[in-house]
């Protein structure tokens, strides 16, 4: 699919917050698009993957900046939320699915879920996060614990975090992450 953000029309072309590291919690808007598409810390990326030592990795880590995929905040605090994106983030860790034989299939797997508007590699290239569409902005806890319950299902554990609509979710890089800029809302969860 195209990615480019200029010539596509795309579902994941909504504004987000985002701080300057994990750290921060005074967020300008961006374009989550433009943010998943972007390259521009890709080098760090690279070196956090490739470096060994856990201190330096959390260093690279935490120092990278992160994004609210659930809207926009006047402060990374859920009292100061404006608007939400229409979207949810899961996270899988490869730790907490060590069942699954072949983890790295999963991002296949993943692109069969209609709702997925995006799915990629983590910062540490060791675990899967992704988007996924939702009905109703006003009932994001309700989504996220569909969502934890449906892939439950396919004997998939995510990670508590992104519950909160305020999970900060840090930049990756993934030149082959899934994107679907037609992920379809879901009607109802009954």
């Amino acid at each position: 699919m195209d990615t480019n953000p200029t010539t596509t029309t795309s579902c994941l072309d909504v504004t987000v917050s985002c701080v300057k590291n994990y750290f921060s919690k005074q967020p300008k808007d961006v374009n989550l698009l433009t943010w998943l598409t972007s390259a521009k810390y890709k080098h760090v990326i690279e070196q956090l993957r490739n470096t060994q030592d856990k201190q330096q990795r959390q260093r690279l880590k935490s120092g990278l900046p992160a994004i609210t995929p659930a809207g926009r905040f006047l402060r990374v605090e859920e009292k100061y939320f404006e608007g939400h994106s229409g979207f949810v983030q899961f996270d899988i860790d490869a730790k907490d699915n060590t069942h699954i034989k072949n983890y790295y299939s999963l991002h296949t797997q993943l692109r069969h879920i209609s709702n997925i508007a995006y799915c990629g590699l983590s910062a540490s290239g060791t675990g899967w996060w992704g988007l996924v569409r939702i009905g109703y902005a006003d009932k994001h806890a309700m989504h996220w614990q569909y969502i934890h319950n449906a892939l439950k299902r396919m004997g998939i554990n995510i990670d508590p975090a992104p519950k909160n609509i305020c999970a900060l979710r840090g930049y990756s890089y993934d030149a082959h992450a899934y994107f679907n800029h037609n992920a379809t809302k879901p009607l109802d969860y009954t």
